[in-house]
């Protein structure tokens, strides 16, 4: 009875946070070739792992963040929560930033070919970057054992499938990242 309405919502917002990122290469490369998804696909890795780097600060609180939610220590569980939040937002922005930066020196390089136009690779860093805002309350909500967020990201899921297919088709990796940017800033 406490355990069951948790998880059948976190299996939901794990099937639609995968939808949303990992689609997104079998759609253009059925729509675009494999060049394009190539490049969306690096783009996606080294927007994905400046995640999991900044995210780890927050991932190493949740034991912490459990036993004060189960003690109902309501303070230290707020305290713990956004002081590694904000850490975890600023390594991510100085991330992103490098990631930018580190585009423009390698311009003139057959390297930068690898990966998504400017700013369609800045686009999808702010999409990242918003996927884990919304993760990291998730979490946060998490320790209180509620999911509130879920139909909000599953709506957003229904709503972002068909735009994608019919961006890549239409604009390739630019209509794409758009149609991501674009619904959840704002939806979410």
């Amino acid at each position: 009875r406490e355990v069951w309405p948790l998880q059948w919502r976190l299996a939901i917002n794990w099937m639609s946070g995968y939808l949303l990122t990992q689609i997104n290469i079998p759609i253009l490369f059925h729509s675009q070739g494999a060049v394009i998804a190539g490049q969306f696909g690096l783009s996606l890795t080294i927007a994905n792992t400046l995640g999991l780097v900044s995210q780890s600060w927050l991932t190493r609180r949740v034991p912490a963040m459990a036993r004060a939610a189960a003690e109902r220590d309501w303070p230290t569980l707020d305290k713990l929560f956004w002081r590694d939040f904000a850490i975890s937002s600023v390594v991510f922005l100085a991330g992103a930033a490098a990631v930018l930066l580190l585009y423009l020196l390698l311009s003139r390089t057959v390297y930068v070919h690898r990966v998504l136009p400017l700013w369609q690779l800045a686009a999808l860093l702010g999409f990242t970057f918003s996927n884990q805002l919304i993760g990291a309350l998730a979490t946060h909500l998490r320790s209180y054992r509620k999911e509130p967020l879920m139909p909000l990201i599953a709506a957003t899921t229904l709503i972002t499938l068909p735009a994608l297919l019919w961006a890549a088709h239409a604009y390739s990796s630019a209509g794409l990242v758009a149609v991501l940017a674009i619904v959840n800033m704002l939806l979410n």
